[in-house]
């Protein structure tokens, strides 16, 4: 769906909505287990994995864009 999307926007907003839910469930998971365990790393470790996570979402969004723009990229006119 994202590949074949027509409008630049809608895989642009599909993947950061979802970036953005999984990055609060992972901040959830770290702080949680923080807080049960007494042990600051899970805490990194929720906060590496959002960071990971908003890397990877933002490759996808380039990867997807830069498609779309060589899918429609006007021809060149002909000598008349």
């Amino acid at each position: 769906m994202i590949r074949s999307a027509k409008q630049p926007e809608l895989p642009v907003i599909l993947l950061e909505d979802l970036g953005a839910h999984l990055g609060l469930i992972f901040a959830l998971i770290g702080v949680s287990l923080a807080l049960i365990t007494g042990d600051g790393l899970w805490d990194a470790a929720g906060t590496a994995m959002t960071g990971l996570l908003l890397v990877a979402a933002r490759i996808a969004i380039s990867r997807s864009g830069r498609s779309f723009f060589e899918a429609t990229a006007s021809k060149p006119l002909a000598a008349g």
